[in-house]
């Protein structure tokens, strides 16, 4: 099925790419301020803000787990996934060394290499884009290359608002289930 709506609608999903870094930011600049123009507490991003963001992602994140989904050249997803580093960070118990040794350091470098599970962080679709199987091209081709390519055992595709109902469904029909809520309350201070 994701084939045929890939083909009706002329999708490309792609991996960043290496050699044209700079110019696949900007896509994803463009891809994030539009795809999120309209959602709660949106704040765009200053230039300088998103390369610095950017670069920091560069050197953290697998490059071939940040998507782009193209519609005849043009960026209209973007889907980025993270190692889960809360795998590397637990067992540290919050410290970095052991009678002023970084012992702690050491154990956590040893420990990113042995993550199991991914994280996707951003999933956005430019609108006028969504609801053509682009989400889910997204999600599924990042589950395959984290299971067959890093040998992840799992992901996490949270950080959702309750009441975004179609991102909801999209993770539901590719096999996510809910396990948490987060709410946020409002009172008024007298």
């Amino acid at each position: 099925k994701i084939g045929r709506l890939a083909k009706r609608f002329g999708v490309t999903v792609r991996p960043m790419r290496r050699d044209d870094f700079d110019a696949d930011v900007q896509r994803i600049k463009q891809i994030y301020n539009d795809a999120w123009e309209k959602s709660w507490g949106f704040v765009k991003m200053t230039d300088a803000e998103f390369e610095h963001l950017a670069h920091d992602l560069k050197r953290m994140a697998e490059l071939d787990l940040i998507l782009l989904a193209e519609v005849k050249g043009r960026p209209v997803g973007l889907s980025i996934t993270l190692p889960n580093i809360n795998e590397a960070i637990k067992p540290l118990n919050g410290r970095l060394t052991t009678f002023g040794l970084p012992i702690g350091l050491g154990r956590l470098l040893y420990n990113m290499r042995h993550i199991q599970t991914g994280r996707l962080a951003v999933l956005g679709i430019v609108e006028g884009f969504r609801r053509r199987g682009i989400a889910e091209m997204l999600i599924l081709q990042t589950l395959d290359y984290g299971k067959n390519v890093l040998n992840y055992a799992g992901a996490e595709l949270g950080w959702t608002l309750e009441d975004n109902d179609m991102i909801n469904r999209t993770i539901e029909r590719v096999g996510g289930k809910r396990y948490k809520t987060y709410r946020l309350y409002n009172k008024k201070i007298v």
